[in-house]
């Protein structure tokens, strides 16, 4: 299976995997297949969005200090790993496959989550 062909365009059998790769800031990459217009009118993928922005605000009300620590010292991912564990757990069986074989949107919540806490505490952005 190949990341896509020269037109952009993904293998339809090459399904976005489960539970990505840390990028350089320690945190889930998002798939590198890009997200698609039209699922932003799919309920099922407007549906995995929310859970996964429910689940990462959650992640911040109860970990909070954990995070900075994890985001300032780079070990995101490790510090917080049972808790992403669990997440990734909950978010797998509240999404349909289908949906997660096309975006991970918790990944992507997630990136997005260490990026904005490094803008906060002025490091800038991930290398």
């Amino acid at each position: 299976a190949t990341d896509g062909d020269a037109t952009g365009k993904d293998d339809a059998q090459a399904p976005a995997p489960a539970a990505p790769p840390a990028d350089a800031a320690g945190t889930a990459a998002a798939p590198r297949a890009a997200r698609q217009p039209e699922w932003e009118d799919d309920p099922d993928h407007r549906n995995a969005a929310r859970i996964a922005r429910v689940m990462v605000a959650d992640l911040v009300l109860y970990h909070k200090d954990l995070i900075e620590r994890g985001v300032r010292e780079g070990t995101f991912q490790e510090i917080l790993s049972r808790q992403l564990e669990e997440s990734r757990k909950t978010y797998d069986s509240r999404v349909a496959a289908k949906v997660r074989d096309q975006w991970d949107y918790l990944a992507e919540a997630l990136s997005e989550l260490v990026a904005r806490k490094r803008r906060e505490l002025g490091l800038g952005d991930a290398t």
